[in-house]
């Protein structure tokens, strides 16, 4: 790992793939000696780390840098297993591939382990002009509230969460835990929209709507069924959404995580999913991730918490502009806020 980060504390800056044609978060990268940048999806629910390489036999797509790795020129990388991609199939818009954070021993962090103690962070931008950052190693906040890794993903890859409810409103909905206990939850940032239990998804859908009887309906997608048009409104009142999590944690989602513009404000939907069966595993993903501080802590199995995550900056703006109240967002549609509405907001 000397060779990728030589520094105990690594720090690069996160923005947005929608520049890029990606619905998930990239990191600039320089890899090999000489060293070339590449613009790569980091992803928590991969291991290997790779790149197109050339000669790219099968599957090659347009990125946003050359494909100038060749895997016959020696000593590219000193001490860090990666992979080359030259029969590549996936949707990664033009990065040059993915950043792998995932648990098995191929993963980066398992990789710099003796570097960075398997402990890495991120904060994902609210939208594509504000910038977040992936840090490994470091010290952790005391702002950070933790949950443990669940028991059922200690054989797998993924960092797995046990969630215990969800709250619309401020109220918590009534659902069986067993229903999460049954399917199991990973958290990735590498998955767009978050995946719930269809009996949960139908919970949380129906609280939602029965709190926005202002704001008419409109029709969905093959992916989204509750939307809304919102093109004759300067202002709307969103209801607050919680997830809770083993260990008394609860993250309340940001309205860029509740609300998702599907086109404009015509059709703008709430951000979640249904899978197609109870015991499919669920998914807790980016959109619902934004503007907190994620903490993995590998050594210790757990996953932690905190908001205002982005940066210090951020935060003291969202102090001195926030217009939420109650249980709800008041959210102002013709301007990009904290608790604002959906214009410039991408996949």
């Amino acid at each position: 790992s000397r060779g990728v980060f030589p520094d105990k504390q690594t720090t690069l800056p996160v923005q947005s793939g929608a520049s890029i044609g990606a619905g998930d978060y990239v990191v600039t990268v320089g890899l090999g000696t000489p060293k070339k940048e590449f613009t790569l999806i980091f992803d928590t629910g991969s291991d290997v780390t790779w790149t197109q390489c050339e000669p790219c036999v099968k599957s090659c797509y347009e990125q946003k840098e050359p494909r100038n790795l060749n895997p016959h020129i020696k000593n590219v990388f000193k001490n860090f297993v990666f992979g080359c991609g030259q029969q590549n199939d996936g949707l990664f818009g033009r990065a040059a591939g993915l950043l792998g954070l995932g648990r098995t021993e191929l993963s980066l962090p398992s990789q710099a382990a003796k570097k960075f103690k398997k402990l890495f962070s991120y904060c994902l931008p609210a939208s594509s002009s504000s910038k977040g950052y992936l840090s490994f190693g470091g010290k952790v906040s005391k702002t950070v509230t933790f949950t443990p890794l669940s028991k059922a993903s200690e054989s797998t890859p993924f960092y797995g969460l046990d969630i215990t409810g969800l709250s619309v409103g401020g109220h918590k909905l009534s659902i069986d835990p067993s229903i999460f206990s049954t399917s199991g939850t990973i958290i990735d940032s590498g998955t767009v929209f978050s995946r719930l239990p269809p009996t949960v998804y139908s919970a949380l859908s129906s609280a939602f709507k029965k709190l926005m009887t202002n704001y008419p309906l409109t029709g969905g997608n093959s992916f989204f069924d509750t939307c809304y048009d919102f093109s004759k409104y300067d202002k709307i009142r969103i209801p607050q959404v919680s997830v809770s999590f083993k260990g008394g944690v609860e993250m309340e989602i940001h309205v860029r995580g509740i609300l998702y513009p599907v086109q404009g404000l015509k059709k703008v939907c709430l951000a979640f999913a249904g899978n197609a069966d109870d015991s499919y595993t669920s998914i807790y993903g980016n959109v619902q991730q934004k503007t907190y501080q994620v903490v993995y802590d590998g050594a210790k199995g757990r996953v932690g918490f905190a908001p205002a995550g982005c940066s210090q900056n951020d935060h003291k703006k969202n102090s001195r502009r926030r217009t939420c109240t109650g249980k709800n967002y008041i959210a102002k549609m013709s301007v990009v806020k904290p608790c604002d509405g959906f214009n410039n907001v991408h996949r």
